[in-house]
């Protein structure tokens, strides 16, 4: 019994990413947060209709959110003024501070109950999250960008969706893909402030 701990544990540990592997940044890892002062610089033009809060980035291509696909990797880049449509020209934007949080929970609402040979009736309702099948936590990795170009362009967001939840599961190299050639991330040292 004590040989099967030995093992999990070691498995455990080796399953692990850790942030960085002899010194070097481990873009690979969700453990690895992209250090402050480094440069997301952006290639091309990009136009937000408006309403919209950005343009939202999934395998490489720019969308709105309604093409978005939430089960997928994607980036929002966040724009604060919706009033009008505005466009966010090439420049380069410094990450003034990096985070995770909870995005957003998506939980199905309250279903009413239905009482056999009654047919629907509202009796009261049923919230599904309680079971265990309705609700589902997002988290997220938060990058605040500063430009003096275009200080209307405030974040970027990239989620994933994975289980277990509650974790962050983006990672560098995962966001590279999302965003595809629209930018270019040049990390910073990390300390170096």
């Amino acid at each position: 019994m004590r040989y099967f701990f030995l093992i999990a544990f070691a498995f455990s540990l080796a399953a692990c990413q850790p942030a960085y592997l002899n010194g070097m940044p481990n873009e690979n890892s969700p453990f690895f947060n992209i250090p402050v002062d480094s440069k997301l610089v952006l290639r091309s033009r990009l136009s937000v209709q408006a309403g919209d809060d950005g343009v939202y980035f999934q395998d490489g291509k720019a969308m709105r959110w309604s093409d978005v696909n939430i089960y997928r990797a994607y980036c929002a880049l966040r724009i604060e003024n919706k009033q009008t449509p505005q466009t966010v020209t090439p420049d380069t934007f410094i990450v003034a501070k990096t985070y995770n949080e909870r995005f957003f929970k998506q939980v199905r609402g309250v279903e009413p109950v239905q009482v056999a040979a009654t047919g629907r009736i509202w009796l009261g309702g049923v919230d599904l999250n309680d079971r265990g099948d309705g609700g589902y936590d997002v988290m997220a990795m938060v990058m605040e960008l500063r430009s003096a170009r275009q200080p209307q362009v405030s974040r970027l967001i990239c989620a994933e969706w994975r289980v277990p939840q509650g974790s962050t599961y983006i990672t560098v190299a995962k966001t590279r893909q999302v965003l595809g050639d629209y930018f270019s991330l040049e990390l910073a040292a990390p300390g170096a402030r």
